[in-house]
């Protein structure tokens, strides 16, 4: 069975599919912000291992973990960075786009990123910061890809669950 041409996205999701992120959440020094944390190789503090995965996310997707760290910005502000690889992404051969899985990301904030967050806070500072990354290949931290897709949110952990900055 073919599958049906792919209708031409708009400027929204082109930005998103180019991985500027959520127009409408993310401002715009996040993403500066984030690039500079990951090229100067920001140091990872305190090992651990990922929390489980929500067997369900909404869109039906499945993920890999692949990474996490925490992350001393440079105002001082710990990050915690959690990144999954999620092929239904790709720009070529996925099925999904950002906004298909903007409730993936906020799941994989309020699942694992929270408890996560938890974890971190029993022994050492509490994340201010929750980033969560959507990947459709590796792209190893501090990297570029230009062919890679990467969706990227953030949130602020609290006690009514993760919210955007």
């Amino acid at each position: 069975m073919s599958r049906p041409a792919p209708i031409a996205p708009g400027p929204r999701a082109r930005m998103a599919r180019a991985g500027e992120g959520r127009l409408r959440r993310a401002p715009a020094r996040l993403g500066a912000s984030l690039a500079v944390a990951l090229a100067s190789g920001a140091a990872a503090a305190g090992a651990q291992e990922m929390p489980a995965v929500p067997p369900a996310l909404p869109s039906g997707q499945q993920v890999v973990p692949l990474d996490m760290a925490l992350e001393r910005q440079g105002d001082g502000q710990v990050w915690l960075v959690l990144r999954y690889l999620a092929p239904r992404i790709a720009r070529e051969t996925g099925d999904l786009g950002f906004d298909d899985v903007i409730a993936d990301l906020d799941a994989l904030c309020a699942g694992p990123g929270l408890v996560a967050a938890a974890q971190a806070e029993a022994t050492g500072p509490a994340p201010d910061q929750i980033v969560v990354t959507l990947m459709d290949r590796p792209v190893p931290r501090g990297a570029t890809d230009p062919g890679a897709t990467l969706f990227i949110e953030a949130y602020i952990p609290g006690p009514e669950g993760c919210t955007w900055p």
